[in-house]
């Protein structure tokens, strides 16, 4: 899945979203061969890219940053630094909102089983 939010309010203006499933390419890509890498996890990932430079970088654009998809939906408010070196690449809490609502919209309508966190791996191994 891939959707673009074009002319926000953030200090990134418009950015590409695009959802990795398990078994799909995903990172650097190769000319004629496609992604280096295959996403392995159930879990999907979800990856950011800068679409105000596609026509640099081609037509997702430049990436920014990359997370898995329950680390996103932790919170339900707020906006997010994609990278902390570079002042534009921010999503105000509005458009966060929309990105989290096309995302829970993903995951109704996706089956999947997340990984189990840290904690849950811990329970099981000393209950």
């Amino acid at each position: 899945m891939i959707f673009v939010l074009m002319n926000t309010d953030s200090p990134l203006k418009s950015v590409l979203v695009r959802v990795v499933q398990q078994g799909e390419g995903y990172g650097r890509i190769i000319k004629g061969e496609g992604y280096a890498l295959t996403h392995k996890a159930s879990e999907p990932l979800v990856e950011f890219y800068d679409y105000t430079a596609s026509a640099k970088f081609g037509p997702l654009g430049q990436f920014v940053s990359r997370y898995f998809i329950e680390t996103l939906l932790e919170r339900d408010e707020g906006g997010l630094c994609l990278d902390g070196k570079e002042p534009k690449w921010n999503l105000n809490a509005a458009a966060m909102d929309t990105i989290r609502e096309n995302l829970k919209l993903f995951k109704l309508t996706t089956d999947y089983t997340p990984e189990p966190s840290i904690d849950e791996l811990f329970a099981e191994d000393h209950a």
